[in-house]
C-alpha cells in the first residue's frame, strides 16, 4: 500500500483524465515552473528566469545600482519584489517610467523564447488526453512541443477571435504570447483589469472548471498568476466553485496547506513521496513532475477505446522515479496465458495457479467499460488469456470450496460471455454443480450433499455470482436443446432474491427458445407480457428484436423510438459512458432495419415521415461518434461476418500438408495442429445476435427481410461438421425456402445421416407442431410462410431417419393434411417444400408398409393445387417398381371408399385443371390391375375424350410420353398403335415433326417396344421412313453454339444421338449410310458431344471399326472428363440391352474390365455409375461378370467401406467430392447382389451387408431388408 498521503488525489486526477476518450474529464493549467525545465539550445548552462530573476532585472532598470543616491529606494524595491505583488508593482512602475513598448521589449529580451526548446516533460504532458490546456506563460514551449505529438491535435487560442473556430483540445494562452500577441499580462493594472478586459478567457476557464477536474502544474503557493486566477474564480463562482488540484514539489507547511484548502485548492505535494528524499535537490522539481506525468500515463486503462492491447509498447518509467507498476497501473503483468503445471499428480499445484489468477480476472471484470458487445480487440485479448485456462479450471474445480468454485466459475463465465464464446470443455457440468451447492436465498453452502459453514461469507457477492453463472447456464441449456434442465433452472433464477433483471433474463431466454422451437404463438405471448420499462434499456432492445422476428414490426419500431431518446438521456457526460453508448448503437441499428423494411415493403412509406430517421444527416454523424467510441454495432458485426467469409476451417485436429517444390520430384511436408478454437467465430455470431437483440430476419409476408442471417448463414456452414445440431437450429431461423443455398449446404443427406437420433426425434416433434400451428392460420396470416417452407423441407429430410412406424405415419399424415390445405398446396412458393415432404414421407416407410399409403394418396386434391409442382406425383412410378412381396394392393378392405375414390378420379379426369393428376393416378391403378372392367372402360373413354385432342391424335393434357398409351386402355383395340404409326411411321406424319422431336419421340417409343418385347412390328415402308430420318441426321451440318450457355445446343445434339441409337435396331442401312454416321460421330466428338451410344450398332455393322471405337470407350471411361466417363458406362448399359434382345453381341471382356478397374481404383467422378453398372452386370450376366469385374468389384468394396463412413468422409473432404449416400447405396446394392451368388463371406461384401442393416438412411436398409 502506498505511503504517499496525496495518493487519493492522484487517483482522482487519473480517473478523470482517462474517464472519456479521446478527451478526458481533466483540464490542465501550466505555470512558469514548467518552463524552468526547458532546454536552452543557445546556452545549455542558462535556465529560464524565475519571477525573482525578473523582479531583480526590473529593479536594476528602475533603480540602477550605480546611482548611490537611490540606494535606499533600491533596497525597498528589492524587498517588495520578494513579496507576492512586488514584481507586479515593479512592472507597473517600469511601464510608467519607460512605456509599455519598452516593457514588452524588456520581457522578450529577458525571456529569449527562441533560445529555448521544450523538454520531454512538455511533450509527455501534452500526450495525455487533457480536455484543454491553459497557460499563463508567455513563452511558446507548449506550441513547439506540438511538433512531436502524433496522436493528439491541439488548436492554439491566442485571442478572442480564435475561440469560435477552435475545437478541443486547445492550448489557451491566457496572458499573451511571444513574440507579438499583446498584451503580456504583467503589471498590477493588467491583473486588476483582466476580468473586465478579457472576460471571455475568464469565462472559458470557469466553464472548463465546472465541466472538468482542474489541475495546476508549474505553480507555487505565492505565484501571482496562481493567486489572481484562484481569486477570480472564487469571486465569480462562490461556494459552487469546484476544487482545484495544484500538483508539484510544493514542500508546504501544514498551515500553508490549510490556507490553500480553505480556498478550495487541493495541494498534491509531491515532496511527500517516499522516494523524493533520494532525488538531488537540483532535479527534484523536474523529477516530481516526471513522476506525476508517468503515473498518469501508466494508469491508462487497458480496456480504453483509444489504445490497443497489442500496441501498448514496452516503455517503462525511469528507475529513479521508483514507480511500482503493480501498485499504480491497471495492467496485469503477472497474468498468464495458461497454467505452468500439467500432468497427473499435480492437481494441487494447478489449483494454486488457478486461485492466483482470480484477482486478475476480477480486476478485469471490475474495469470493463460496459459495452453490450466488447470491441473485437478486447474480445481477442480476453480470449487469449482465457482459452487455455478453461481446461485447467475444469480439472481442479472439484478441489475447491463451494464459494471458491462459484467465484472462479463466475469469472470464467464472464470472460466467455465477453468473448461471445460458448461453455467449452464440459464446464457446464461444473456450473450446474456449483448452482446446486450454493443457495443464496437461504444462505447455505453444501459439499457432497452436506451443509458446510462459509467463514467470512459475502452473500451479496455470492448472489450476484450465482445469478451470472445461472444466466450463462440457462442459455447453454437452450442452445443445446436440453429442455428438462432449462425448465428446472429457469424458475430458480426467477425466484432469486435481491438481483435485478432475473425476470428479464428468463423471459428473453424463453422467447428465444420458443422461436428456436418455432412456437411463435408462445413467443408472442411472452413478449406481450414482458414489461421492460423499468429495466436496463438493453432488455427493451432485445424485446424489439424478438418482436421483429415475430413480424410485429410496428410494435417493435414504436418501442425503439421510445427507448432511443431514453438511452440518450441516460448517457453520462462526465465519462465515456460505453455502456449507454453501445445500447444506443444497438437501438439505432434496429431502427435502421425497421425503416429499411418499411420503405421497401409499404406503398405509403414514401409519404410517411415517421420512418425517416436514417435519412437525417444527424443520424450519420451520430454513427461516426459511436464508431469513435467502439460502439458502432454494425462495424463489430461486419468484423465477425468478415471472419466467416473466409474458407471453412479444416475440422481435423491435425493434418499433413504436402507441397511440391520447384525441383523435379521434390516436395515439402508440414503437419498442422488445430488450436481448437478455429470455429469460434461461428459461435460468436450466434451469441452476438442474441446479446445485441439483433433479429435473424424480419417476418414480412412470405419472404421476409434478412438481418443477422448474413453472418448466421455462414456460421451454419462453418458448424455443419463440428456442431451439426446447432447448424440445423440456425438454418431453421435464417433460411427462407427449400431452395436456400445454406439450407442445402448444411442439411445434406450425409449430414442428416450423422445427426444424433435424440436430436432428430426432438426436432421432428418441433417441426410437426410448428407446421400444424402455422397451417391453421396460413389463410389469414402469411407472415410465417417462409418458416413453414423451411419447416416442411427440414421435416422431409429428417423424416428419412425415422424407423418407428407410428412416427412415420404422423409425418405422412401431416403431409397429406397440408396437401388438402389449398392455401398451402396451391401456393406457388409453398408447394415445392410440401411436395418434398410428401415424397420423402413415403420414402421413409419400409417397402411392404407403403401399400397403406396408396388410398390417401389417391384421395389428394386434383384441382386447386399448384399445377407445375404436383403434376408428376413421382411416387406412383416408385410404387410400380416396388417388387416387395408384401406390396400387394387389394380393394377388399374398404371397397366403398375405393369405388368412390375411383369414381371421383374419373370425373376429375374429364376436367382440364385436374386431368393430368387424375389420369396419372388412374394409370397407376390400371397398371396394378385395380380397376374393374367397367372402370377400365370409363377410364378409356375419359382418357381418349375428343375434348383433349393433340397433334398426334393421342390423348392430350396428360403429360404422358407417347409410348405410355400402348399400355393404357383404349375405346377400340389398337387405337394407340394406329395413332403412333400415323404420326411417326408415315411419310406425311414424319414430315410434320422436327428432326429432333421425331428422333426423340419415336426413339423412346421403339426402345420401350424393344425392351418390353411389345407386339409392335415395323413394316418395310415404315422402316424406310425411319431410315430417311436417320440418314438426314447423318448428313446434317453442325455449327458449334455461340450461346453463352453452350451446353444448350450440345444437349439438343445429344438427344438426337440417343434417338438415332434407339432407332438403328429397327432399320437396315447401306454401308455408305454407316460411313456417314461414322463421319457425323467424328465431327460431334471433336466438339465434345458424346456419341458412345452409337458405337455398339456401328461395331455390329462395321466390324473393322471395332478396335478404334472400343479404344475410344476405354479412353473415355479412364479419362478425366467425368461426363464422358459416365456416357461410356451408359453406352455399355445400352450395349447389354441390345445384346439381350439380339440386336448386338455382348461387349468385349477387356472393355468391361475397365469398369471393374474404376471400382478397384476408386475413380471418384464416375464411381457411382460404375458401382451401379457392376451390380446390374452381375445380376444380368453372372458368368460374364465373373471373368471381367467380379474380383475387382469385391476389392473395391473392401477399400470403400471405411472411406465411405459418413463421419470419415465428411472429415476427410471426400463428401465434398462425391455423393456419399449414393455411393453407400450402390456399394450395398453391389454387395447384396454378389452375396446372392455365393460370395457372402467375402470381407468387403459381409461388412457392407452388415452395415446396411443399421444404416441411418432408409434406401440402404431397404436393400437388405
Amino acid at each position: 500500500m502506498s505511503t504517499f498521503p496525496d495518493q487519493v488525489h492522484i487517483e482522482r486526477i487519473a480517473e478523470a483524465l482517462w474517464r472519456k476518450s479521446p478527451l478526458g474529464n481533466a483540464a490542465l493549467m501550466v505555470g512558469a515552473g514548467l518552463s524552468r525545465n526547458a532546454r536552452n539550445i543557445a546556452d545549455p548552462n542558462r535556465m529560464m528566469p524565475t519571477w525573482g530573476d525578473l523582479a531583480e532585472s526590473l529593479c536594476e532598470k528602475l533603480y540602477p545600482s550605480s546611482d548611490k543616491s537611490i540606494t535606499h529606494h533600491r533596497s525597498l524595491a528589492l524587498k517588495k519584489a520578494s513579496a507576492t505583488s512586488g514584481a507586479l508593482r515593479l512592472a507597473q512602475e517600469y511601464e510608467a517610467s519607460f512605456g509599455r513598448t519598452e516593457l514588452n521589449r524588456l520581457l522578450k529580451t529577458f525571456v529569449p523564447d527562441d533560445d529555448f526548446a521544450p523538454s520531454s516533460l512538455h511533450e509527455n504532458l501534452l500526450k495525455l488526453p487533457w480536455a484543454d490546456v491553459f497557460t499563463t506563460n508567455w513563452d511558446t514551449l507548449l506550441e513547439k512541443a506540438l511538433d512531436s505529438i502524433v496522436d493528439r491535435r491541439y488548436d492554439v487560442v491566442l485571442s478572442r477571435e480564435d475561440i469560435p473556430a477552435s475545437q478541443q483540445p486547445r492550448i489557451v494562452k491566457l496572458h499573451g504570447s511571444f513574440p507579438s500577441n499583446y498584451p503580456f499580462i504583467f503589471t498590477e493594472e493588467d491583473y486588476r483589469s483582466y476580468p473586465t478586459q478579457f472576460p471571455y478567457f475568464v469565462n472559458m476557464v470557469q466553464q472548463t472548471m465546472m465541466e472538468n477536474l482542474f489541475c495546476l502544474v508549474g505553480f507555487s503557493g505565492d505565484d501571482p498568476n496562481f493567486l489572481h486566477w484562484a481569486g477570480w474564480v472564487r469571486d465569480n463562482l462562490g461556494k459552487s466553485a469546484p476544487k482545484i488540484y495544484m500538483v508539484g514539489w510544493l514542500d508546504l507547511a501544514p498551515v500553508q496547506r490549510r490556507v490553500l484548502e480553505d480556498r478550495n485548492i487541493i495541494p498534491v505535494d509531491l515532496s511527500k513521496l517516499p522516494q523524493a528524499t533520494k532525488w538531488p535537490e537540483e532535479f527534484r522539481h523536474r523529477y516530481a513532475l516526471e513522476w506525476f506525468q508517468w503515473t498518469l500515463k501508466v494508469k491508462q486503462p487497458t480496456a480504453s477505446s483509444t489504445e490497443s492491447f497489442f500496441s501498448r509498447g514496452k516503455q517503462t518509467p525511469p528507475s529513479y522515479l521508483e514507480i511500482d507498476l503493480d501498485a499504480f497501473t491497471k495492467e496485469n503483468p503477472k497474468e498468464r496465458f495458461r497454467a505452468n503445471t500439467s500432468g497427473p499428480g499435480k492437481e494441487l499445484e494447478r489449483l494454486k495457479e488457478v486461485q492466483d489468477q482470480l484477482p486478475y480476472w476480477q480486476n478485469e471484470r471490475f474495469r470493463y467499460e460496459g459495452w453490450v458487445i466488447a470491441p473485437r480487440r478486447i474480445r481477442s485479448k480476453i480470449w487469449l488469456y482465457t482459452k487455455e485456462w478453461i481446461i485447467d479450471v475444469t480439472k481442479v474445480v472439484h478441489l475447491m470450496t463451494p464459494w471458491e468454485r462459484l467465484f472462479i466459475l463466475r469469472e470464467i463465465v464472464w470472460r466467455l460471455d465477453i468473448c461471445l464464446a460458448p461453455l467449452f470443455n464440459r464446464i457446464h457440468e461444473s456450473l450446474a454443480q456449483v448452482l446446486n451447492d450454493i443457495n443464496p436465498n437461504e444462505r447455505k453452502c453444501f459439499k457432497d450433499g452436506q451443509e458446510i459453514v462459509w467463514p467470512e461469507s459475502n452473500w451479496t457477492e455470492a448472489r450476484n455470482a450465482w445469478f451470472e453463472v445461472a444466466m450463462s447456464l440457462l442459455r447453454h441449456y437452450r442452445i443445446e436443446g436440453v429442455s428438462e434442465e432449462f425448465e428446472l433452472l429457469a424458475p430458480r433464477i426467477e425466484d432469486l432474491r435481491g438481483c435485478k433483471h432475473t425476470s428479464d433474463v428468463v423471459t428473453y431466454q424463453r422467447a428465444l427458445l420458443s422461436i428456436q422451437q418455432m412456437n411463435f404463438s408462445r413467443a408472442k405471448k411472452l413478449v406481450q407480457s414482458w414489461q421492460v420499462e423499468r429495466s436496463d434499456h438493453i432488455w427493451a432492445i432485445r424485446k424489439a428484436g424478438i418482436l421483429f422476428e415475430l413480424g410485429e414490426l410496428d410494435t417493435a419500431y414504436e418501442l425503439l423510438i421510445t427507448i432511443l431518446p431514453a438511452i440518450r438521456r441516460s448517457i453520462r457526460r462526465d465519462i465515456d459512458d460505453y455502456a449507454a453508448l453501445s445500447r444506443e448503437g444497438c437501438a439505432m441499428q434496429l431502427i435502421e432495419i425497421a425503416e429499411w423494411e418499411k420503405r421497401h415493403s409499404r406503398a405509403d412509406s414514401q409519404e410517411d415521415q415517421s420512418y425517416n430517421n436514417v435519412n437525417n444527416p444527424d443520424w450519420a454523424a451520430r454513427w461516426k461518434t459511436l464508431m469513435a467510441k467502439d460502439c458502432d454495432i454494425r462495424d463489430e458485426w461486419q468484423g465477425i461476418c468478415a471472419q466467416l467469409n473466409a474458407p471453412v476451417p479444416d475440422p481435423r485436429p491435425n493434418k499433413e500438408i504436402r507441397k511440391r517444390r520447384f525441383d523435379l520430384g521434390q516436395e515439402s511436408t508440414s503437419r498442422h495442429y488445430g488450436s481448437g478454437d478455429q470455429f469460434l467465430p461461428a459461435l460468436q455470431a450466434l451469441a452476438f445476435t442474441e446479446a445485441a437483440g439483433m433479429p435473424t430476419r424480419i417476418m414480412a409476408d412470405v419472404v421476409g427481410v434478412s438481418v443477422g442471417s448474413s453472418g448466421l448463414r455462414k456460421a451454419a456452414e462453418w458448424l455443419k461438421l463440428v456442431e451439426p445440431e446447432i447448424a440445423f437450429k440456425l438454418i431453421l431461423r435464417v433460411c427462407t425456402s427449400e431452395s436456400d443455398d445454406t439450407l442445402n449446404l448444411v442439411s445434406t443427406r450425409e449430414t442428416v445421416a450423422q445427426l444424433n437420433s435424440n436430436f432428430v426425434e426432438e426436432t421432428i416433434n418441433i417441426l410437426l407442431q410448428s407446421a400444424n400451428e402455422i397451417a391453421q392460420t396460413i389463410s389469414a396470416d402469411k407472415k410465417y410462410s417462409s418458416n413453414l417452407r423451411v419447416a416442411m423441407e427440414l421435416l422431409s429430410r429428417l423424416a428419412l431417419r425415422l424407423t418407428d412406424h407410428s412416427k412415420q405415419k404422423q409425418v405422412f399424415d401431416l403431409a397429406i393434411s397440408l396437401t388438402h390445405n389449398l392455401a398451402i398446396s396451391g401456393h406457388l412458393w409453398l408447394a415445392g417444400a410440401l411436395s418434398n415432404l410428401l415424397i420423402r414421407s413415403i420414402e421413409c416407410f419400409e417397402m411392404n408398409a407403403q401399400k397403406d399409403l396408396v388410398l390417401p394418396l389417391l384421395k389428394l386434391p386434383t384441382e386447386g393445387v399448384e399445377a407445375r409442382t404436383f403434376c408428376e406425383e413421382p411416387w406412383w412410378g416408385d410404387f410400380l417398381n416396388n417388387q416387395d412381396e408384401g406390396f400387394r394392393l387389394l380393394r377388399d378392405s374398404e371397397p366403398a371408399v375405393w369405388s368412390d375414390t375411383v369414381r371421383h378420379l374419373l370425373s376429375m379426369a374429364a376436367k382440364k385443371e385436374s386431368r393430368q393428376r387424375a389420369v396419372l393416378r388412374l394409370a397407376f391403378l390400371h397398371d396394378r390391375n385395380l380397376l374393374s372392367e367397367q372402370e377400365q372402360q370409363e377410364f378409356a373413354k375419359t382418357l381418349w375424350s375428343a375434348d383433349y385432342p393433340s397433334a398426334t391424335r393421342l390423348p392430350g393434357e396428360t403429360n404422358f410420353y407417347p409410348w405410355v398409351f400402348l399400355t393404357m386402355p383404349c375405346p377400340e383395340e389398337g387405337m394407340a398403335e394406329r395413332c403412333i404409326r400415323t404420326a411417326y411411321l408415315t411419310k406425311e406424319g414424319a414430315e410434320k415433326l422436327s428432326l429432333a422431336d421425331y428422333l426423340k419421340d419415336l426413339g423412346n417409343i421403339l426402345d420401350v417396344v424393344r425392351e418390353r418385347k411389345l407386339p409392335f412390328l415395323i413394316s418395310q415402308e415404315e422402316a424406310v421412313v425411319i431410315a430417311t430420318k436417320i440418314v438426314a441426321w447423318s448428313k446434317e451440318s453442325y455449327t458449334p453454339s455461340t450461346h453463352p450457355f453452350a451446353n444448350v445446343g450440345a444437349e439438343k445434339e445429344i438427344c438426337k444421338v440417343i434417338g438415332v441409337a434407339k432407332l438403328l435396331p429397327f432399320v437396315a442401312l447401306e454401308d455408305m449410310d454407316f460411313l456417314n454416321i461414322k463421319n457425323r460421330i467424328d465431327i460431334l466428338e471433336q466438339n465434345q458431344i458424346s456419341c458412345y451410344r452409337l458405337y455398339p450398332l456401328l461395331i455390329a455393322h462395321c466390324p473393322e471399326l471395332a478396335n478404334d471405337l472400343i479404344n475410344r470407350l476405354k479412353v473415355g471411361i479412364s479419362g478425366y472428363d467425368t461426363d464422358a466417363a459416365i456416357s461410356v458406362i451408359n453406352a455399355i448399359y445400352f450395349w447389354l440391352s441390345l445384346a439381350e434382345t439380339g440386336h448386338a453381341a455382348l461387349p468385349p471382356d477387356n472393355l468391361l474390365e475397365e469398369v471393374g478397374l474404376v471400382i478397384c481404383m476408386r475413380r471418384e467422378p464416375v464411381l457411382a455409375s460404375a458401382l451401379r453398372f457392376a451390380a446390374y452386370l452381375i445380376e444380368k450376366q453372372p458368368d460374364l461378370s465373373k471373368r471381367t469385374i467380379f474380383e475387382r468389384s469385391i476389392m473395391g468394396l473392401q477399400f470403400l467401406i471405411d472411406a465411405c463412413r459418413y463421419e470419415a468422409a465428411s472429415l476427410s473432404g471426400l463428401a465434398e467430392r462425391i455423393d456419399i449416400p449414393l455411393i453407400r447405396y450402390y456399394c450395398t446394392q453391389l454387395a447384396f447382389v454378389i452375396s446372392k451368388h455365393g460370395y457372402e463371406d467375402q470381407v468387403g461384401v459381409r461388412r457392407w451387408t452388415d452395415a446396411a442393416k443399421d444404416d441411418p438412411l432408409p434406401e440402404v436398409r431397404k436393400l437388405v431388408a
